[in-house]
């Protein structure tokens, strides 16, 4: 996510946390040039962090507001969340992977070739989990283990490793990026995610009358 925290007294700084998902790594750029045109003089700290450790760091009043991916209408408690844009989970391999346009596959087929799902969002690698066993199979393991596929989506473009990206990754802004994956035709129903701004809820307390 993006995220930046307000200048503790006498200092002119600000940390711009700029996240890995491919919604939220695009304006970076335009971010830092508002910035400092609007803010002369002030320093920019750059770093990448995952949205979960955004959350924590606004709940805990390090950061001010935060560009974080969230379920849909699950906004946590404590935080305000305007959402910008939504997202759905893909399985997703190289176009010359030996199950590509085989149209709708079956869990065996993909249970016969490596997978690398990343450890982050949790919930991808634990409802994928849940529908091989529902089926009486046993869960893929992961060949690679990655904290996010969008920083080791080479590894997929030259290996028959199966995976599971964002869909913005396939729009028009990262069309380039992803011609060499295809979606692949799964039963696998991922819940809609969503990305924006959060901040910590004010709560104003009636003065005592």
């Amino acid at each position: 996510g993006v995220a930046w925290c307000g200048p503790s007294a006498g200092t002119r700084w600000r940390t711009f946390v700029s996240g890995v998902l491919p919604p939220m790594r695009w304006g970076r750029g335009d971010v830092a040039a508002i910035v400092l045109e609007t803010l002369a003089g002030l320093k920019l700290k750059l770093r990448t962090s995952f949205s979960s450790e955004l959350r924590a760091s606004l709940l805990e009043g390090e950061l001010d507001v935060a560009l974080v991916l969230l379920p849909e209408d699950s906004a946590p408690p404590g935080l305000v969340f305007d959402p910008l844009l939504r997202t759905r989970p893909k399985v997703a391999v190289r176009r010359e992977h030996p199950l590509a346009e085989r149209g709708q596959l079956t869990l065996a087929e993909l249970a016969g070739y490596p997978w690398m799902i990343p450890d982050y969002p949790p919930a991808h690698r634990a409802l994928i989990s849940r529908v091989f066993i529902d089926a009486g199979l046993p869960p893929p393991r992961g060949a690679i283990e990655v904290s996010t596929v969008v920083f080791f989506d080479a590894i997929v473009q030259q290996t028959d490793l199966i995976t599971v990206v964002p869909s913005t990754l396939f729009s028009a802004l990262f069309s380039v990026r992803a011609t060499d994956l295809t979606v692949l035709e799964t039963d696998f129903v991922f819940p809609q995610e969503q990305v924006g701004l959060a901040s910590v809820e004010i709560v104003y307390s009636r003065p005592n009358a």
